[in-house]
């Protein structure tokens, strides 16, 4: 089972998870078949747009990295655009827990422009990897009726900081 276990004191984890650190560092034997890996510390993903009584609207969190994923990862989701005319794709890229994008925190845009006429939605990539450095790139590209990509990809570099992550293009 891979669910998170509240039942135990956050203070003797940390403390434990410090002692295993150490033991690791200095060749301890009792850990020799021990692993420690870095995971996310949120969720990772994008705002998205859904009909709702009939109309789209904006405003819910669609997660590419869940929260506890062994780093380093690369995962791609698939979006379409709203509408068969769109000209403009926007991708805001938040950390957090919540359904809806206010409640979490915003890291980084996105924005492919001059899409192609289309007689149906647009498909779209969206490509997350981050790495064991703190480094997060998203990049982001259009999808061909065949399925292959067309044009560049559109990509977004973000370094961890103090506010987890912050954005440069």
């Amino acid at each position: 089972d891979q669910s998170p276990d509240f039942s135990r004191d956050p203070d003797t984890i940390v403390a434990e998870g410090a002692a295993i650190q150490a033991g690791l560092i200095l060749g301890n034997e009792g850990l020799e078949d021990l692993v420690v890996t870095d995971v996310t510390s949120f969720s990772l993903g994008v705002n998205i747009a859904r009909e709702v009584a009939g109309r789209m609207r904006s405003g819910y969190f669609s997660t590419v990295v869940p929260r506890g994923t062994t780093l380093p990862c690369s995962r791609v989701e698939t979006y379409w655009t709203v509408s068969a005319e769109q000209k403009v794709i926007k991708f805001d890229i938040y950390q957090g827990e919540s359904r809806k994008v206010e409640e979490n925190e915003l890291i980084g845009k996105l924005e492919i422009k001059n899409l192609p006429e289309r007689e149906h939605n647009q498909e779209v990539k969206v490509r997350f990897t981050h790495d064991l450095n703190g480094l997060l790139q998203v990049e982001s590209w259009l999808v061909d009726q065949k399925g292959e990509q067309m044009g560049k990809a559109h990509q977004l570099v973000l370094q961890r900081g103090a506010s987890m992550f912050e954005g440069r293009e």
